[in-house]
């Protein structure tokens, strides 16, 4: 699909310039979990809008050992984040950052709803994405979470309620105020896994 080069922990350690511990399957799982909260829905009122908010998680984020081949060598958020700014699977948000991008994967819920996992998939060919990672790199982190209520207020609400995927889904979003990021079902993209496939080959094909 893609020339890859195979890293060891402390490789991968350098490129994502924070810990890693071994996953299976010869994958990396960053030390550090994300915690992302539950978005359910908007409610209105004569003051504005305000979001009813659910269960916050944290969120280990899996990667695959490899990376592209790529002069200097970049990790799995560098590659999202040098993608087409015209792209429609960078932004749904609309929302000012210095870079954006996006990754598909399995989010993974947590069995004790405190910790799930984000795998990421370089492969999304194969169906089994099902949501993506959007990454808004030193954005105002007010700015994006207004970005995240219009969102919800406006193309994603039916009866006051996310309109969620089959299985339940929600989106998620982090509290990360350096680099903002949200967790989207991708049945809830426009174009939904045929579109994410096809934008994410341009992507991993860019040099």
């Amino acid at each position: 699909m893609y020339t890859k080069v195979n890293l060891t922990l402390e490789e991968n350690e350098e490129i994502y310039k924070e810990e890693v511990v071994a996953g299976l399957e010869g994958r990396i799982i960053l030390k550090t979990a994300r915690k992302f909260q539950e978005y359910l829905d908007v409610m209105n009122s004569s003051d504005g809008c305000a979001i009813r908010k659910g269960e916050t998680t944290k969120v280990d984020l899996d990667f695959p050992s490899s990376v592209p081949y790529r002069q200097p060598l970049q990790n799995w958020f560098q590659v999202a984040l040098a993608s087409d700014e015209n792209c429609i699977m960078v932004d749904p948000l609309d929302c000012k950052a210095r870079y954006k991008g996006a990754l598909p994967g399995v989010y993974c819920e947590p069995d004790d709803k405190n910790h799930a996992t984000f795998v990421f998939t370089d492969e999304p060919i194969y169906g089994i994405a099902n949501y993506l990672l959007f990454i808004y790199d030193s954005a105002d982190y007010q700015a994006f979470l207004q970005g995240v209520t219009n969102l919800l207020g406006g193309g994603l609400m039916r009866n006051n309620a996310i309109i969620s995927d089959e299985y339940g889904n929600k989106i998620m979003v982090s509290d990360n105020s350096a680099q903002p990021m949200l967790l989207i079902p991708i049945s809830l993209i426009i174009g939904g896994h045929e579109y994410v496939y096809n934008a994410w080959q341009q992507i991993l094909e860019k040099e």
